[in-house]
């Protein structure tokens, strides 16, 4: 059955994940975006305004939607937005669906969660697991045997090393790196360009080089 996205937000981020789901349907993906969900916000590429979260549960009745994807990122207060947004579409009844752009390097046996938007360029190396509606933003690099939260945004040009475990609700900065093995809280905050070399605890905002 063809899938019938709703993606949840009308900005930026939005537009970057309805055009990796045009490159997938490109591909055979066998998806049809409905339009975006937000309270304000413009048709872009004839993809419209549907309205906003108090229409879902309307739109997935009639079968208008059928799954969603969050489109909003994490800056300014978007991950508890993120959260939110996800659970009024799963309460609405439609289904999680992940966003991975044709131009994104996955490993064989990695696990994407449903939900997740994997953008041009990143790669996602063997034995990797990535929760729910997690962003791997362009270009970033996940290496081997990682273990990425629910939540969580690798920020363009961030990378894990191997055998890195990031909590839920975690942010990791443009261009941050994670040294092998390292442990990030949950909803803790790597900022843009820090190196983290030792663990950092949940909640807690690291900066710099090394990351204090």
């Amino acid at each position: 059955m063809t899938a019938r996205v709703a993606i949840l937000g009308a900005g930026g981020h939005a537009r970057v994940v309805a055009d990796i789901l045009m490159s997938m349907a490109g591909k055979g993906a066998d998806l049809i975006i409905a339009g975006f969900i937000a309270p304000e916000g413009d048709a872009w590429l004839d993809i419209p305004l549907l309205g906003d979260d108090s229409a879902l549960a309307g739109l997935v009745a009639s079968g208008a939607v059928s799954h969603f994807i969050v489109g909003v990122g994490s800056t300014c207060g978007g991950q508890a937005l993120r959260m939110r947004l996800a659970a009024i579409a799963a309460d609405a009844g439609a289904l999680p669906i992940s966003a991975i752009h044709p131009a994104a390097v996955i490993g064989r046996d990695v696990v994407i969660l449903p939900g997740s938007v994997v953008m041009a360029l990143a790669a996602v190396n063997a034995g990797s697991r990535i929760g729910r509606h997690v962003i791997v933003n362009t270009g970033a690099c996940i290496d081997h045997d990682a273990v990425v939260g629910d939540f969580a945004h690798l920020a363009p040009r961030s990378v894990l090393s191997g055998n890195v475990h990031v909590g839920n609700n975690v942010l990791v900065g443009v261009g941050a790196c994670v040294r092998q093995g390292i442990s990030i809280g949950s909803g803790a905050t790597l900022g843009a360009g820090a190196v983290a070399v030792s663990d950092i605890a949940d909640g807690v905002t690291a900066k710099g080089i090394p990351a204090r």
